[in-house]
């Protein structure tokens, strides 16, 4: 009787662990067949679906203009085309990563009013008849800020018959190209980094590349050219061109504008204008420490230079097979040679003899210091902050007024009773 029962207690015992494990496994299913394992990683945050593949977010016919796809962060490889107008943004430009494998363009936009940002896009192959890590093929108003490319032949960004973008607070390095732009007009290209590439940016193309800004840009350590354009009408202002081996090449170009840039420390020219540039402005840009300040030849004429600072260079400036006249100066003030051995007798800081350049071409108003641009103050009144402190002071008294107004009624009726008792 009591081997019998000790058995039955172990036959109810192996029973409910073997119960026991049963469910547990049962549940173990269960959870890896409904639990959400992290294989989506790609986010249409309007409908809420997601997917393993950028482009899979993109084709769903679900996915229409003006819908957000989120990029969680980690490798994608693919080549993108992003065919409708959609804002692509990744996690972190740092570790979301899109790399294209060496076969063409990584991402193409092909759609007008893309938003594409925090993303790093590697390892684009050259293909005809343009490519690159971003490539804009005949796009208007998109929006590319805060990407990286890098790795990729022949551009990190390339625009191609491409109008009104903005490129921003983007850095591109370790490119043929950092940014190109062929028969693109009108974009804004403004606060990027372009380093450590053959080309920095380049302006050019069949017909070139007009009307375009460029500005506040850090252009450095690029093996060829800083900025090199065929086009018109551009501008170029507060850039910093640094330790390339040439600044700013204008060729064919003319009509732009170079204003207020820094180029300095590189290791051939700092400015150079060739064949038949023309009708270009400039002006109040440090030009120092370079091999050849300025070079201009075969027939670059009509050009307007002051207020530019020419410091320390090893050739100040050279005019090859030009014979054209340029103005180097505004009327009143030229530019700054520190070459320049000239007197200032009459102490106004402009040299008593001209700057000569050569047959044609010679500064009749060189400056005798460096130009530095001249710092107009604003009347207070016309500040922000004054209209401010005015608004807030009446305000205030506003709301003294109705705070103390009923104190104030109280106060008058007892100075009335007093007089009504001491008559």
């Amino acid at each position: 009787m009591y081997r019998q029962l000790v058995l039955y207690i172990l036959i109810l015992f192996w029973f409910a662990v073997a119960s026991s494990a049963c469910r547990i496994a049962s549940h173990q299913i269960s959870y890896s067949l409904s639990s959400p394992v992290r294989l989506a990683t790609v986010n249409n945050l309007d409908t809420k679906v997601n997917y393993t593949t950028i482009q899979a977010a993109i084709n769903d016919q679900e996915t229409v203009d003006g819908h957000t796809i989120f990029v969680e962060q980690g490798t994608y490889y693919e080549n993108v085309v992003v065919n409708k107008s959609l804002s692509l943004i990744g996690e972190d430009r740092d570790t979301t990563i899109i790399n294209g494998n060496g076969t063409g363009a990584v991402i193409i936009l092909i759609s007008q009013d893309v938003l594409l940002s925090n993303f790093t896009v590697m390892n684009a192959g050259f293909q005809a008849p343009a490519s690159g890590a971003i490539l804009l093929n005949e796009t208007t108003n998109c929006v590319i800020e805060n990407v990286a490319t890098t790795n990729s032949d022949p551009c990190g960004i390339a625009l191609m018959n491409s109008s009104r973008n903005k490129i921003s607070r983007s850095k591109s390095f370790n490119n043929t190209w950092g940014l190109h732009l062929v028969n693109s007009n009108e974009n804004v290209i403004v606060d990027n980094v372009i380093s450590g590439n053959s080309y920095g940016i380049g302006l050019g193309g069949p017909e070139g590349s007009s009307n375009n800004l460029v500005a506040d840009n850090l252009i450095s350590d690029n093996s060829k050219y800083g900025i090199d354009v065929f086009g018109f009408n551009n501008k170029f202002s507060f850039n910093q061109i640094l330790n390339n081996g040439n600044g700013i090449h204008l060729d064919m170009a003319d009509g732009n504008i170079l204003l207020d840039n820094n180029v300095s420390y590189n290791r051939g020219i700092g400015v150079e204008l060739i064949r038949s540039s023309e009708n270009n402005v400039i002006i109040e840009n440090y030009i120092q420490f370079n091999y050849f300040g300025m070079y201009l030849q075969t027939g670059s004429g009509d050009n307007t230079f002051y207020h530019n600072n020419l410091i320390n260079n090893t050739y100040t400036i050279h005019v090859f097979a030009s014979f054209l006249s340029n103005t180097w100066h505004n009327g009143h003030k030229g530019n700054y040679w520190s070459d320049y051995n000239g007197t200032d007798l009459d102490g106004d800081g402009i040299g008593d003899t001209p700057y000569v350049i050569d047959h044609y071409n010679q500064d009749d108003f060189p400056l005798m210091s460096p130009w530095t641009p001249t710092r107009y103050s604003i009347a207070f009144w016309f500040q922000w902050w004054f209209w401010l402190v005015v608004a807030t002071g009446i305000a205030a008294l506003i709301g003294m007024h109705h705070i103390c107004k009923p104190y104030m009624r109280k106060l008058s009726k007892k100075l009335s009773e007093k007089r009504v008792s001491a008559i």
